[in-house]
């Protein structure tokens, strides 16, 4: 994870108070390291996976001049039938087709 310095809100009262005490803070040699959550952690290389994932996806596809790369540009997460009331034979059926 990259965190950054980015000054913004200048003029609003309260926060040029702010901005100067955080950016104080990154000039301080005694860093406290507060733990990464469990669920933080999974979200994390969850969303990593994902951008790699679609990296791939995309330069597979570009390279192939696949036309479903025009039609769906991005991963799906889910299959093409969540949220569907239909029935596992049916979902084999139309995927046999």
């Amino acid at each position: 994870m990259v965190v950054k310095w980015i000054p913004s809100h200048c003029g609003i009262e309260g926060n040029e108070e702010a901005d100067r005490l955080a950016n104080e803070g990154t000039k301080e040699e005694n860093i406290e390291i507060v733990p990464l959550t469990y669920s933080d952690a999974m979200l994390s290389i969850k969303n990593l996976l994902i951008k790699e994932w679609q990296a791939q996806y995309v330069s597979e596809m570009s390279r192939k001049k696949h036309i479903f790369l025009e039609i769906h540009p991005y991963v799906k997460l889910r299959p093409w039938f969540y949220g569907l009331r239909v029935s596992g034979m049916t979902v084999r059926v139309i995927n046999r087709m």
